[in-house]
């Protein structure tokens, strides 16, 4: 077979792979975003002359719609509305959510719409205004980073495959307000690399503020951990009980019914069973209700805490290769295996978090062997191609995940990381007893 010239292979140029990628991702959402566009004009035209049209998707844009409505009510923790968003997030959100404070307050939740009814909200500009301005800032600050974790110029493809990809398509979709938790890890991995402390310290709390954010951000705590930071590691975690709680005198219905409804909203057969999540836990429990089903029974109780239980052991090993390796493509990939799989409910968006591997690896492209760029353009383009997931075929991205962590883990203990590190940590030990005893000689 004929080789391919540079130029023109996908498994050696860089600018190929991201051609091919655009072009498999936006064929299917041009016809999507036509297919939206279309009907939203038919739904806001309907409104403007009276008509009731019910949403063909009630879920769209709700995950926005909701923390705004949140936001200006003041509540963090209203139970029967099923709120779990933590203070810090509604206070990010308040800004926007202060330009249709007035359609926001003449809405009433709907248990109906498990949010506010978006059939009101959608007939207002100034709903589209607020949803426009804060796409608009998230996108142009991850453009800004984009620039500073790959080639400038490759910031604008990375840019245009990711905001085509499954994961972005279905947050936009949603409204989710995930990006803000992406765009505080991603200026925590890039402020800590800077010579100059005022920056490494934003950068904490940064880290901070996505773990106070979704919690699940935590995990690239590991970074600090590797390098052995223990200190900036202990100030992260005051600044990030601090970004966590301070924030709960603003807002009503106290810490202690926001904490019930998120245990609430981490377990149950409802979310566990929902297609969408990809979680271990979720994954684990459909195998469970599967066999079940087989003899007509029902899924006992203790499977639940069994299910859970399996996500913490795999985040046990995660964290441990994640914190070991010198490779930081190991430790970004370790990463995006843990926020995505361990968290009992992880629906499919939280895959953009791919992005920070994708850009991780992207640098080293056109050094890596046609092997390595094939099975890498295979998962990348699995992990993003919308039509797989539109078909809810959700359990494909939870099989590359689950693959990628699992063999990460097992190379890194394989190749003796975990003894390197550990051996590393002692003669830093011994070091620093030499020089106290020769201190006080």
């Amino acid at each position: 077979m004929t080789e391919l010239p540079l130029k023109q292979d996908i498994l050696r140029n860089r600018d190929v792979f991201f051609r091919r990628m655009l072009r498999i991702f936006l064929l299917f959402l041009a016809l999507l975003g036509g297919a939206c566009i279309g009907y939203l004009l038919f739904l806001v035209a309907n409104a403007h002359v009276g008509n009731e049209v019910r949403f063909l998707y009630p879920r769209l844009f709700s995950d926005f719609t909701q923390a705004a409505y949140y936001s200006v009510h003041r509540d963090a923790y209203l139970l029967e509305g099923g709120a779990s968003y933590s203070a810090i997030a509604l206070i990010f959100m308040l800004p926007f959510a202060l330009i249709f404070q007035k359609d926001l307050l003449a809405a009433e939740y709907s248990a109906a719409w498990a949010g506010p009814n978006m059939q009101i909200l959608a007939s207002s500009w100034r709903f589209w205004v607020a949803f426009a301005l804060y796409q608009a800032v998230v996108w142009s600050v991850l453009y800004l980073l984009f620039r500073r974790l790959t080639a400038k110029s490759d910031a604008g493809k990375l840019l245009a495959c990711f905001a085509s990809s499954a994961g972005a398509v279905y947050t936009l979709i949603r409204g989710n307000t995930l990006l803000i938790a992406l765009v505080l890890v991603l200026l925590f991995l890039v402020l800590n690399g800077s010579e100059r402390a005022w920056k490494r310290e934003l950068g904490l709390i940064c880290f901070a503020a996505a773990g106070a954010f979704k919690l699940y951000p935590l995990f690239f705590g590991a970074v600090l951990l590797h390098e052995k930071r223990w200190g900036a590691a202990a100030r992260s975690v005051l600044y990030f009980l601090a970004l966590y709680f301070l924030p709960v005198l603003f807002y009503s219905g106290g810490f202690g019914a926001y904490l019930g409804n998120l245990f609430v909203f981490i377990g149950g057969e409802n979310h566990l069973a929902d297609r969408s999540n990809i979680a271990i836990a979720s994954q684990l429990y459909k195998l469970f209700r599967f066999v079940f089903s087989l003899w007509g029974g029902t899924v006992p109780a203790w499977a639940e805490g069994v299910c859970i239980a399996a996500g913490v052991l795999f985040l046990f090993f995660a964290a441990a290769a994640a914190i070991v390796t010198d490779d930081p493509l190991r430790r970004s990939v370790l990463a995006l295996c843990a926020v995505t799989l361990v968290p009992p409910v992880s629906y499919f968006y939280v895959t953009v978090f791919a992005i920070l591997p994708a850009a991780e690896y992207l640098n080293t492209y056109e050094r890596r062997s046609a092997r390595e760029n094939r099975c890498f353009t295979a998962v990348f383009a699995a992990l993003g191609f919308y039509p797989i997931y539109a078909c809810r075929l959700f359990a494909v991205s939870f099989a590359v995940l689950f693959a990628l962590g699992a063999v990460t883990i097992v190379r890194t203990f394989r190749d003796g990381e975990f003894g390197r590190y550990c051996l590393r940590f002692s003669e830093r030990e011994g070091r620093e007893k030499r020089l106290m005893r020769d201190k006080n000689a």
